[in-house]
């Protein structure tokens, strides 16, 4: 048993070689592995299973296509979300959850937002399908531009004195209309 792990190790060492050649070709690999803890081997089969990015319109529908969308059940006004798809790539999902895994290793704000999705469910399943679609729309992002990862800096919020509550809408008023400033007063 051991003559034959011995034989199949031997055997991958040549593939290696061949998927680091191709890797090195590759712009999207190139580009996936400019993430901090993404090597050839994660960048390759996740850039296999994407392919060319300009068939997907939108990140949504690149996280569709690896279903880490949540199944919907509509009937009239009332919208229930559920579990993931997981009809798409298993391989793919799994690729995306290593990624996941190590750059939370290697970034802050993406382990903040993870910690604080957990927080905010009690659930760390669905903070970390929240951080594979943050990551997924990041990717798509990443190879629409041709952008290199940027480690985003956690810029420390300004503190105020005393928070100043909104004014209070009137009637038909949208608060997203009135465009609030810190200040509160909702002056444009």
């Amino acid at each position: 048993m051991l003559d034959r792990l011995e034989s199949l190790e031997k055997q991958c060492g040549p593939l290696e070689d061949k998927v680091k050649e191709n890797a090195g070709v590759n712009d999207n690999v190139k580009l996936m592995m400019s993430i901090p803890g993404v090597d050839f081997c994660l960048a390759s089969l996740i850039s296999s299973f994407i392919g060319d990015v300009n068939r997907f319109p939108s990140d949504d529908h690149l996280a569709s296509f690896f279903d880490i969308v949540p199944t919907s059940r509509d009937s009239a006004d009332v919208k229930r979300r559920g579990k993931m798809t997981k009809d798409g790539p298993s391989t793919a999902r799994w690729t995306l959850s290593i990624i996941v895994d190590t750059v939370m290793q290697h970034n802050q704000p993406i382990k903040d937002y993870y910690q604080s999705v957990k927080k905010r469910t009690g659930s760390g399943k669905l903070a970390h399908v929240s951080t594979m679609r943050k990551l997924t729309r990041t990717l798509y992002h990443m190879l629409k531009t041709r952008e290199h990862w940027r480690c985003s800096i956690e810029i420390e919020p300004k503190e105020r004195s005393t928070p100043s509550p909104p004014l209070p809408l009137q009637r038909g008023q949208d608060r997203r209309i009135l465009g609030y400033h810190t200040d509160g007063t909702g002056h444009t």
